[in-house]
């Protein structure tokens, strides 16, 4: 089972601020970790925090992510493929960003799954499973503790949202869909060019290998090498709405 990789619940109102693609599905839970003030990693950060904390984990079969199609901010991570037994590992740029993405799933961690986090990462699974990662020098893990989540701003709801979109239209290339007329047009005025963006991006071999792996679950990995590309693209949208796009994303 992955915790993580649900879709949004905001089809409907994309652009309403307060609308997250994260919250569960039966509404927010309680904020319950602590969020800590660190510089932003880079992305060959990421990578060697995230490098780091799977390279103990015995996966079998394991999928990379190469971003995040689902949240504003960069990110890296894997998958440790093994049905119910699944480990998840993520490393974000901002700090913030922990707490945001683990909030929502806070009450949902039953049947011996558990968290383990530093200031920029987590690792989510069963419990003897994630007990196996060893956080890299420079990334020590940190406590869970009761405390406020970072709100998320107007700015980085839109591209949370964005993001989401582009997943979603990537999915329905891959399914060879369409949006029905109506919320292809207010799409178009959310999200104004980035459909082209992304079914441009994806050339006819790409969209065959995806089209062959039957375990749909697994696309998300495979797309997020286009996040930063289809990110800018959100970018570039959101300034086109009066009031988004003036104090930046971060």
């Amino acid at each position: 089972m992955r915790l993580l990789l649900g879709a949004g619940a905001c089809a409907a109102a994309l652009i309403a601020p307060g609308c997250s693609a994260h919250e569960s599905p039966a509404g927010p839970a309680s904020p319950s970790f602590s969020v800590r003030t660190t510089p932003r990693l880079d992305s060959g950060s990421l990578q060697q925090v995230a490098d780091a904390l799977v390279e103990r984990l015995r996966c079998g079969d394991r999928d990379e992510y190469r971003d995040d199609l689902t949240f504003w901010d960069e990110m890296r991570g894997y998958d440790c493929v093994d049905a119910a037994n699944t480990v998840s590992v993520r490393v974000y740029g901002s700090a913030d960003s922990v707490g945001q993405v683990l909030a929502p799933w806070a009450d949902s961690l039953s049947d011996g799954s558990a968290v383990r986090r530093g200031a920029n990462w987590f690792v989510i699974g069963p419990a003897e499973r994630i007990a196996q990662a060893r956080p890299p020098r420079g990334a020590p893990e940190i406590e869970p503790a009761t405390g406020s989540v970072a709100s998320s701003t107007d700015e980085q709801e839109f591209l949370t949202n964005c993001a989401q979109y582009t997943l979603d239209e990537a999915v329905r290339m891959i399914r060879d869909e369409r949006v029905p007329p109506a919320d292809g047009e207010y799409y178009a005025q959310a999200f104004r060019g980035v459909e082209t963006d992304v079914r441009d991006s994806i050339g006819r071999p790409e969209l065959d290998r995806l089209r062959a792996v039957e375990d749909q679950d697994r696309w998300h990995a495979m797309l997020s090498p286009h996040g930063q590309t289809w990110k800018a693209s959100c970018r570039t949208a959101m300034r086109q709405h009066e009031g988004l796009g003036d104090r930046g994303d971060e």
